[in-house]
């Protein structure tokens, strides 16, 4: 594995990985703090593929021998076939650490190694997906855009350079007259990356870990999170006119 390279520094993540520093020496911190140890390490690496996935993966650890300490599951549970049972690791966890174990291990779903391999299960992905995508996407243009809206799909296509993508969109005539892209949902595998990702147009990415349609429904809060979190974005850009739900009601 590469070394972890700096990445860009600002005062604000200088300031925020010297205290994060500190605060093992005060012996008093909790999952709070090893989480933002997580973020520091991510801040301060050069690229994803330059980040220190070891030390990311033993912070995520004691984490969850923090957990098993207050009780929440039972240390025999994290064990699989393959060494590892997330099924009682806190639901809103488990894609996350499933994630980081597959960009320490370099695989996807049940072992998958070779591109083709998880390009297969990306397709499965964004087929469980679509009916929570839409139901997402649908939720907002009901309550909020009073069904003035249309929401299509892509299916999966592949970029000239190689990358997978599955998107689900929402346009409504305000949006669209204020020059504004629409609200997007978007399953990701860049054509160098280890694994897929789920995002917004304007909002982070999320770890996709999506097999089954189980996998699918529990990925809905966070499909409406990045709905939610598109539209306020485009709110900010283009003012809280461009919902109908509040310019017209």
């Amino acid at each position: 594995m590469e070394k972890a390279s700096a990445g860009p520094s600002t005062p604000e993540t200088d300031e925020g990985s010297a205290l994060v520093q500190q605060a093992p020496a005060s012996h008093r911190f909790g999952s709070y703090t090893l989480q933002a140890a997580i973020a520091a390490v991510h801040a301060k690496a050069a690229g994803v593929a330059l980040a220190d996935w070891p030390r990311i993966v033993a912070l995520f650890d004691h984490i969850c021998l923090g957990l098993i300490e207050d009780g929440k599951w039972e240390v025999n549970s994290m064990r699989t076939n393959a060494g590892r049972d997330l099924t009682k690791v806190p639901v809103h966890l488990q894609g996350l650490l499933h994630h980081f174990f597959d960009l320490r291990d370099g695989t996807h779903g049940d072992g998958a190694v070779s591109r083709a391999d998880k390009e297969a299960l990306f397709f499965a992905a964004v087929a469980y997906l679509a009916p929570y995508a839409r139901q997402a996407l649908s939720e907002i243009n009901e309550a909020l855009l009073l069904a003035d809206g249309t929401v299509a799909a892509s299916g999966v296509t592949r970029s000239p350079a190689g990358d997978l993508s599955g998107v689900w969109t929402l346009n409504w005539p305000e949006q669209q007259q204020a020059g504004l892209p629409p609200i997007s949902l978007e399953a990701i595998f860049g054509h160098s990356f280890h694994h897929p990702h789920l995002r917004g147009a304007t909002v982070g990415v999320w770890p996709l870990n999506v097999f089954s349609d189980a996998d699918g429904a529990a990925e809905l809060p966070t499909l409406r999170a990045i709905a939610a979190a598109e539209l306020h974005n485009l709110v900010f850009r283009g003012g809280f006119r461009i919902v109908p739900a509040i310019s017209r009601g």
